[in-house]
């Protein structure tokens, strides 16, 4: 997966919310990227890349930002530049919607 991260001109991390956590599968996943970009190798074509995250709870919402707090933290470092980082609650999904869309139209470009 990571040489897929490599040819990708930019990268969105997306989760549900356990807990004000990550997903235990995104965890696992960025547990095993830390480890690849612990080395400078591992770093190639990572490191500088754009990563956006978004971090969608159920609820009241109020463990998204400690997820996008975690989130963050993992891909700074882990090397990407974090363009922006979006807790995401459904009380204030279609603002981050269209947050997400400007965004991706920037990146875009």
């Amino acid at each position: 997966m990571a040489d897929k991260i490599r040819i990708a001109d930019h990268v969105v991390f997306a989760t549900p919310v356990y807990y004000s956590d990550l997903s235990e599968s995104l965890r696992a996943f960025l547990d095993r990227l830390r480890r690849t970009c612990t080395h400078k190798d591992g770093k190639a074509g990572i490191e500088s890349k754009p990563a956006i995250g978004v971090c969608v709870a159920g609820g009241g919402g109020g463990g998204a930002p400690a997820c996008c707090a975690s989130l963050d933290k993992v891909l700074s470092i882990c090397g990407f530049d974090v363009v922006d980082m979006l807790p995401v609650r459904r009380q204030n999904l279609d603002a981050k919607l269209a947050v997400l869309e400007q965004t991706g139209a920037r990146l875009a470009k």
